[in-house]
């Protein structure tokens, strides 16, 4: 009596399954061969069986496109490619040189990062797995400086650009009065200690210093500067030392010469002058740090 209860559930098991696949006929299902081959692609699903109405995925190395396939019939039921070029990817903090190109197998990417962001030292390429390395932006950094005759307040271990950074000096010495700032060039000011003494002024373009130059000034100091003739100054004329370091010098502004009627004029910076064009029309000339600007055509 066993045993024919356990052919019973043999046969009943093989005529909803076994003849499905393997007997086709009418209302039956037909099994389908292993799903084809696609290039540039990876199977994301994919049934342990492959029968009537069962699907199986790719995904498109370079674009991320899905594709689907259905076995029909014995049959799947297309035929797909994947392109085989890169497409430019999405470069945080960066930007691409060429945005709309497809890149072929072995041509490297060209790109650029945004202000206070550096690219990776390896350019991308472009492989069958997708680009290698991908682009990559990284803000700039900050070592965290050695100080002579000063100790950092909560160091950390680098500090990011635009980041301040906060010291203090050994007794007697005397530290900047502006916050050191980490930027691309590195810290700016120096973050050091000393006395407060200053060396020589900074040097000006076409200009000089109208007291008598010393090696050293003590904090406090000031220096005044002059431009040469013709020239105007931009910026303050008074330079101070303060804590090693000197003010911002003033700039000394070009001027124009030109030809007007055999006559020779002089415009100074900023300064500007009317006149009559060949062409009778009338333009006024302004000299800009010696260029003339609005000149007749």
């Amino acid at each position: 009596m066993r045993n024919i209860f356990t052919s019973l559930l043999i046969l009943a098991f093989c005529t909803r399954y076994c003849t499905s696949v393997t007997s086709p006929g009418k209302d039956e299902t037909i099994a389908c061969p292993q799903p084809p081959h696609v290039e540039n692609t990876v199977i994301t699903i994919k049934p342990k069986l492959f029968v009537d109405k069962d699907k199986v995925e790719y995904k498109c190395i370079f674009t991320g496109d899905t594709l689907s396939n259905t076995c029909e019939k014995g049959k799947w039921k297309n035929n797909y490619q994947c392109s085989k070029f890169c497409l430019v990817p999405k470069i945080f903090d960066g930007f691409p040189q060429q945005p709309s190109k497809k890149y072929i197998y072995g041509e490297k990417m060209e790109y650029e990062c945004n202000k206070d962001y550096k690219r990776s030292d390896v350019a991308p390429e472009c492989t069958r797995q997708g680009w290698k390395p991908m682009p990559q932006c990284t803000i700039l950094t900050c070592e965290v400086p050695h100080i002579k005759d000063g100790r950092i307040s909560n160091p950390v271990k680098e500090y990011n650009v635009n980041k301040t950074l906060q010291y203090s000096c050994n007794d007697n010495l005397k530290r900047s009065q502006t916050d050191p700032v980490c930027t691309a060039e590195g810290w700016k000011p120096e973050p050091v200690c000393n006395d407060g003494r200053c060396s020589l002024p900074p040097k000006i373009d076409n200009g000089d210093i109208k007291d008598r130059v010393n090696s050293w000034y003590n904090d406090g100091a000031e220096v005044t500067y002059q431009c040469k003739e013709d020239y105007v100054m931009e910026g303050d004329s008074v330079v101070k030392c303060s804590v090693g370091d000197w003010s911002k010098p003033p700039q000394c502004m070009k001027p124009c010469l030109l030809t007007v009627q055999d006559k020779q004029i002089t415009l100074k910076h900023k300064e500007d002058l009317k006149i009559q064009c060949p062409d009778k029309k009338r333009t006024r000339l302004i000299c800009k740090n010696g260029e003339l600007l609005n000149k007749c055509p």
